[in-house]
């Protein structure tokens, strides 16, 4: 139950006891303490804990506070419990709580109890609360993390109605504990006590996040009856009901015409019901408001799926004093709109600001292989240049693009030495030369057997050398290496379709909102030939992340 060592009850009972008596587990002194219980006579064999007559005192009145009391059959009760004896640890319960036990007495016994004594001390306890003057919340939390959900949920409810309850705090735990009860207690609450914006808010949240939408949606309605411009609400709301969360935006924009996110948010619900029109114009006055350089970038971004075209004097405004992110957002506009020859431009800008970033590296390469790799080996060449793995990696791919297979072996391998566990460069050594990778990556393979990046490469180094077979039980083991293998299962539909497709479908079924799988998807579409799934496929991941480089590159290859 609590991360602490358990001891056997009865080899510390005569001595907690004692001090229990002297103490009451604070610094209260007691009144008449009882007479100690003798100290076990084997430390191996712990006795059994004394009989209720044995030196135990008369019942305390309920209105006579006597902390050693309270504190020596609180002991008792968790001795009862460690033996299991159901009937005198209810006794026991009943004597400390006359003698009026506090939560913080109880804390200390339930923490050297074992598991299944502190369930059962709780299960006896649970019909004596909620009790007057005993802190409900606080015994609340031993009944959540015994897992004894209903106990926990009834003195969360009676703490919320406490007079100085933390509301917001109990709200929220109330929800974990179960959400649909907790639901229609706090909609009567939340009537009787007028809670604010803020904490109805939070509530909605709350219940949304526990797969409650249902039972979350009358207090989203509650919010924006009282403020119409909520963006959380209406950002909640639209994970629900698209169709009233448009409703809510439209709403919302015409209460608070200030408000950047929600013009945002208004621009996204829109694309997705198909109006791009109106999703541009949202989307661009999202960006006018912004006073946030990432939201911006996130609108500019969205008003270039919408329309790009259109989109590219204000993006040029913004890209013009903006950073390396903002130019890439004008670069990749322009290569979509067919302008290739200033997108370069764009990208090589945006990589002298961060010569690190891989996505203007891998657009430089896509864009004009040849010039990319002119200006990548005059960068590596330079005496004073502080070369990063991520120039290297691309300018092997500007010289395989060049058909110059050992080249750009030789700068995969420069690339790997420095950074060996970087998935490109040890899929670029087995793409470009698999015949010198395969070697190499079955040395690296003993030396990091679990690593699926190691076993992805060296199945791709098979695959080169037509051994499909043995690629694909590669890419199996990648896949159960990995955490996050879409990758992997995207190579062994490659070699293996018949098997590895429908892994990949089930896959992105059950992690429809991941879209390295919806890209992953994509790429597997791609290896066969199917261009239109392909595409339909790259759209989802986009739509799940816009800002995605590599799917973003990858669908643009195929338009």
């Amino acid at each position: 139950m609590r991360a602490t060592l358990f001891f056997p009850l009865g080899l510390v009972i005569g001595a907690a006891v004692a001090w229990a008596v002297r103490s009451g587990f604070d610094s209260t002194p007691a009144k008449a303490p009882p007479p100690p219980v003798a100290a076990p006579k084997a430390a191996r064999e712990p006795p059994a804990a004394p009989p209720l007559e044995a030196g135990a005192p008369e019942p305390a009145s309920p209105g006579d506070s006597q902390p050693g009391r309270a504190a020596y059959h609180v002991l008792l009760a968790g001795a009862r419990a460690s033996e299991g004896n159901g009937t005198d640890l209810e006794a026991e319960l009943d004597l400390a709580l006359a003698a009026e036990a506090t939560p913080e007495q109880f804390s200390a016994v339930l923490g050297l109890l074992e598991p299944g004594a502190s369930r059962l001390l709780l299960e006896a306890l649970a019909s004596r609360l909620p009790r007057p003057g005993f802190n409900s919340a606080r015994a609340a939390q031993w009944f959540a993390e015994a897992d004894l959900t209903e106990g926990s949920f009834r003195l969360l409810a009676a703490a919320i109605e406490e007079p100085g309850a933390d509301i917001p705090s109990l709200s929220g735990r109330l929800v974990e504990a179960d959400p649909e009860a907790a639901a229609t207690l706090l909609l009567r609450l939340s009537a009787e006590m007028d809670f604010d914006q803020q904490l109805l808010m939070a509530i909605a949240e709350g219940l949304a996040d526990e797969g409650r939408p249902d039972l979350a949606r009358p207090f989203l309605d509650r919010v924006l009856a009282g403020d119409p411009g909520s963006f959380r609400a209406v950002d909640v709301l639209s994970r629900m009901d698209p169709g009233a969360a448009l409703a809510a935006a439209e709403a919302g924009v015409r209460h608070a015409p200030e408000n950047a996110g929600l013009w945002g948010k208004l621009g996204e619900l829109r694309r997705a019901g198909g109006d791009t029109r109106g999703a541009f114009e949202a989307y661009r006055q999202a960006a006018l408001l912004a006073s946030d350089e990432d939201d911006r970038r996130t609108w500019l971004v969205g008003m270039a799926g919408a329309d790009p075209l259109a989109a590219l004097p204000l993006i040029r405004r913004y890209a013009a004093d903006g950073d390396d992110e903002t130019m890439g957002v004008l670069g990749r506009t322009l290569s979509v709109v067919g302008e290739r020859a200033e997108a370069f431009e764009v990208f090589l800008a945006a990589h002298r600001r961060d010569l690190s970033d891989a996505e203007w590296l891998h657009r430089l390469v896509a864009l004009d292989p040849a010039r990319a790799e002119s200006i990548l080996r005059e960068e590596m060449d330079r005496p004073d240049a502080e070369v990063n793995d991520e120039v290297v990696g691309a300018y092997a791919q500007a010289v395989l693009r060049d058909g110059r297979a050992d080249a750009a072996f030789d700068a995969f391998l420069r690339a790997h030495e420095m950074d060996r566990e970087d998935w490109e460069w040890l899929r670029g050594l087995a793409r470009s030369n698999p015949a010198r990778a395969a070697p190499l990556l079955e040395a690296l393979r003993d030396e990091m057997p679990e690593s699926a990046n190691v076993l992805g490469a060296l199945g791709d180094a098979w695959a080169g050398l037509g051994r499909r077979a043995e690629a694909a039980e590669l890419f199996l083991e990648a896949i159960e290496s990995d955490d996050s293998p879409a990758r992997w299962m995207a190579a062994l539909v490659a070699v293996e379709p018949g098997r590895g497709l429908p892994m990949l479908l089930s896959a992105v079924e059950a992690k429809s909102g991941d879209d390295e799988y919806w890209g992953a998807l994509g790429d597997a579409y791609r290896s066969l030939g199917r261009i239109e799934e392909a595409r339909e496929a790259y759209d989802k991941a986009l739509a799940l992340d816009p800002d995605d480089w590599e799917w973003n590159l990858n669908r643009e290859q195929i338009r």
